[in-house]
């Protein structure tokens, strides 16, 4: 079995299962791939080596390869994360019982220091949520006073229009509605305009990254926008729906 880094590196993009690489001088079949882990900016260290390399079997490497019965390396995985100090000292103990006790040997914990480095990576991304948290939350403050300036410029532009309008018989409440709309529609095509950037951002990422735009955050996204719109709005439509018709088409 090839590591997802080699298989890369002989093959590319095609498949290689069931065709022929050559160890040394021995021709073998390859039955499988193994996974990639993380991604191409993930994939340092320890990440990387366990992604190089051929897999295996014991009993063809020693007929085949080695020619004896000397291990020089051992990897051992195990489910329970939680307790690898436990599994890292079984092991010693049992290498050196194997040993005579005679320390000639070295066990490295790996899933440790991934483990570590994954808890660090977690702490900047949580601070980084934070960050873009409070950007989108001015974001959202920024854009529900341009929209509150905006219909205000808007109202007092066509103060003689709703004028008109009420004393030709349109109620406060039709008024109030026609307002909403205006600001709504705003915040509703800037909402469409945003998450088609943000998929557009997370498609051209997701070579690099395992990205992706669930529909979720996406709607509650798209919710705030339209909510912040709406909200905007408000005080400019009920200010509107209340101006007399006569002061209105005077001024």
């Amino acid at each position: 079995m090839l590591k997802a880094e080699l298989a890369a590196a002989l093959f590319g993009d095609e498949n290689p299962v069931g065709k022929m690489v050559t160890v040394g001088d021995v021709p073998l079949q390859v039955i499988g791939v193994e996974e990639r882990l993380g991604n191409r900016f993930a994939n340092s260290g320890w990440t990387r080596r366990e992604m190089e390399g051929i897999l295996l079997p014991l009993s063809a490497f020693r007929a085949h390869l080695s020619g004896g019965h000397n291990i020089h390396l051992i990897s051992v995985r195990t489910h329970n994360t939680e307790n690898l100090a436990a599994v890292k000292a079984e092991i010693e103990r049992i290498i050196r019982r194997t040993h005579k006790g005679i320390e000639e040997f070295e066990v490295e914990n790996v899933a440790d220091e991934m483990l570590r480095a994954e808890k660090e990576i977690r702490v900047i991304l949580r601070n980084w949520t934070v960050v873009l948290a409070a950007i989108a939350g001015i974001s959202l403050l920024v854009g529900g006073v341009g929209i509150y300036s905006v219909l205000r410029i808007s109202l007092a532009e066509r103060l003689y229009e709703i004028g008109l309008r009420k004393a030709i018989g349109a109620s406060d409440q039709a008024i109030l509605l026609q307002v909403l709309a205006e600001s709504t529609s705003l915040s509703l095509l800037g909402g469409v305009e945003g998450v088609a950037l943000g998929l557009l951002v997370t498609q051209q990422a997701s070579g690099a990254f395992e990205a992706g735009l669930p529909p979720s955050p996406s709607g509650l996204a798209f919710a705030f926008a339209v909510a912040v719109g709406f909200f905007s709005g408000l005080w400019p439509a009920r200010q509107a729906s209340r101006v007399s018709p006569v002061a209105a088409m005077r001024g």
